[in-house]
């Protein structure tokens, strides 16, 4: 059964914190281990007082036979690590229960009546998933949520188990998508990928005010005076034009359901925006289907071998209008890390590799492409690519402009996303105007495998494979602000994706004995993975060059990985595996810090320890407390939960003391 949220389909609270329907995965360990003591010291209470009493053995001739308890099997949470998402002790609150227990099958369809007066500012989603035991180890569903058609949320479900039922409790903060709950609408559940459990899921929409006074306006469409100075609108610093905080004013889905690349074009158009538009971005969410879930293991074709698959790195470039704006490098393992190698689904429970049930949105800013959309509605062309199928061989590869019809990939992702717009009520009109457009892509790839010389000398393969991407877009912005006055600025991105894959395999035979007996084989392979993203924006001074407001952010999704099989014909054969996996986001404004994610990952399988997996996440924002947990799990038991309150610095310092430790 899912973890039913109970109450009201609508209810208010007025005062008091409230809190959604999940649980803690700290508390829970906690009294779990207090449940498993205190049914211990009952049952050996029990044991001993009626093997120790006469009469009773003359009744029950056989304590042991009838006296046994039947194992409790309780179910297992399985849990990402991250901070807890609350509301405010004086917040008006309203609560939706929108699927209570219900069988994820086919889908889930319902209705989401809004309220009659919308004076929400911030909204949360909790979603909860239960799978029951299974006989054998099974895959799991990869499901999308949207409101009318726009995607708000993908998740995995999490892996069944042998022994016991699992299930999930995950809260997400779609405040950017509040515009989607004022009116009512249709709340779908979609299946991507089919799995083999059964699954149930209970979904509940929160939305609050941080008050409970009059309503407020949204984030995004905030109160004209609050952006006036005593000098009037013509003092507005050049953040308050381009920063996209709050709710967005205009949100738009790209497509009424998720599109199966390359099976279907992804080709939309945006509509137009009002001209008081002043920061737009383009969110994704990108996964891999079944047939590509372990993209990162392929190889290329050696020099002169006729290419028979795609590579091992994915890219998917974005274009608006035919205007390369940026790229997603998708996180290597997301809803699929039990892929990375045989048996690598005991490694995810009770902890999930990140991403699984909170999902990824990609972004790709649209701020330098503005003008264009202002004109009227453009064209969005998405490519989803393997820039690099084979080894170069003695050329040098050639760098080129990024292409749409080029590299085009033959296994399936699913992709979908939205259009997201935020608008300036001081701005009454805009004009503008692309100058520049740049872009350059330059690919290459080296296969190098040596021959051996004697048939006990270990076979070695090398190969490394980048891929890079620099573009750059320049336009010219001119505002018109209700007061009549004007202001000016040339704004530059700058962006630039970068995928480099090394991989080195060596293989041995030794023989043991005489020549003719048996072997000693052994095959290891090691491999890193990584996409990087950059993007850069720059608002300046058209006449003296001076940057006036800057944004920069970096994202990374390292991967490791080591693999290493033995057999001897003494000790007999033996395997180990390991893997570290990354999320490494920073964001600068104006050249000081912003918010900060920072997740390591390493899990280990080898025949002696079994399971073994760590994970540490570390979340610092600005005016915010950073958040800092560390969880360890070997073979299905945390062995340690570490929480830090931590001291803000420029990097991440852990101070305090320790406040759980299992």
């Amino acid at each position: 059964m899912a973890i039913a949220l109970t109450g009201n389909d609508k209810f208010d609270i007025e005062a008091g914190v409230y809190t959604p329907l999940k649980f803690d995965s700290e508390k829970r360990s906690k009294r779990n281990v207090l449940h498993h003591l205190l049914g211990f010291v009952l049952a050996a209470v029990g044991l001993y007082t009626l093997t120790t009493n006469t009469a009773a053995q003359n009744v029950i001739p056989s304590i042991f036979a009838v006296f046994a308890p039947a194992p409790v099997v309780l179910p297992v949470e399985v849990f990402e690590i991250a901070p807890p998402l609350t509301v405010p002790a004086s917040a008006y609150v309203s609560s939706y229960l929108l699927f209570n227990d219900s069988a994820v099958v086919d889908g889930l369809k319902t209705k989401y009546v809004a309220p009659k007066v919308f004076n929400f500012t911030q909204g949360f989603l909790t979603l909860n998933f239960s799978v029951p035991a299974s006989a054998a180890p099974v895959s799991a569903p990869v499901v999308e949520l949207s409101v009318d058609g726009t995607p708000v949320w993908r998740s995995s479900t999490p892996y069944a188990k042998v022994d016991a039922d699992v299930y999930t409790s995950t809260t997400k903060n779609v405040t950017e998508l509040l515009s989607l709950f004022e009116s009512s609408s249709k709340v779908v559940f979609s299946v991507l990928e089919e799995g083999d459990a059964p699954v149930s899921a209970s979904l509940e929409l929160v939305l609050f005010n941080d008050t409970s006074a009059a309503p407020a306006k949204r984030a995004g469409t905030v109160a004209v005076a609050s952006y006036f100075a005593s000098e009037g609108p013509a003092s507005l610093a050049a953040a308050s034009y381009f920063a996209s905080e709050g709710p967005a004013s205009l949100v738009v889905p790209l497509q009424k359901k998720a599109i199966e690349l390359p099976a279907s074009e992804f080709s939309v158009s945006l509509p137009q925006l009002n001209s008081n538009v002043t920061s737009a971005k383009i969110s994704l969410f990108a996964s891999a289907s079944k047939d590509e879930v372990e993209f990162y293991k392929n190889d290329i074709a050696a020099l002169g071998v006729p290419v028979t698959a795609n590579g091992p790195v994915r890219q998917l470039n974005v274009f608006v209008a035919g205007v390369y704006v940026g790229t997603v490098s998708p996180k290597p393992t997301l809803f699929h890390a039990d892929k990375l190698t045989t048996d690598a689904g005991k490694l995810w429970s009770p902890l999930a590799d990140s991403g699984s049930f909170t999902g990824f949105t990609y972004d790709i800013d649209l701020v330098a492409v503005l003008p264009l959309l202002w004109e009227g509605p453009q064209t969005l062309d998405i490519a989803l690519v393997s820039p690099v199928d084979a080894a170069n061989g003695p050329v040098p590869a050639v760098a080129h402009p990024v292409s749409a019809t080029t590299n085009l990939l033959a296994g399936s992702w699913f992709v979908s996303g939205s259009l997201l717009a935020w608008e300036n009520p001081l701005v009454s009109f805009s004009v503008g105007e692309v100058v520049l457009t740049n872009s350059s892509q330059l690919d290459s790839g080296v296969s190098i495998a040596p021959p051996a010389v004697s048939p006990w000398q270990p076979k070695l393969s090398n190969t490394i494979v980048r891929s890079t991407i620099k573009s750059t877009i320049e336009s010219l912005f001119n505002f018109t602000l209700i007061d009549n006055t004007t202001a000016s600025y040339a704004v530059v991105a700058n962006s630039s994706a970068a995928l480099v894959l090394t991989k080195q395999r060596k293989e041995s035979k030794i023989p043991v004995g005489p020549p003719g007996g048996p072997e000693k084989t052994e095959d290891t392979t090691s491999a890193f993975y990584i996409g990087t993203n950059k993007f850069k924006l720059d608002v300046q001074d058209p006449l003296t060059n001076l940057t006036l407001y800057s944004k920069s952010v970096k994202s990374a999704y390292p991967l490791t990985i080591s693999d290493s099989i033995k057999n001897s014909p003494i000790t007999g054969p033996s395997s180990s595996f390991s893997a570290k996996i990354g999320i490494d986001i920073k964001t600068k404004i104006n050249a000081a810090a912003g918010p900060k994610l920072k997740i390591d990952e390493l899990v280990k399988l080898d025949d002696i320890t079994g399971a073994t997996t760590d994970v540490k996440v570390m979340i610092s924002e600005p005016g915010s407390l950073p958040f800092s947990r560390e969880v360890e799990v070997v073979n299905g038991t945390i062995v340690k939960d570490l929480s830090f309150p931590l001291v803000k610095t420029d990097e991440f310092t852990l101070v305090g003391e320790l406040v759980g430790y299992f």
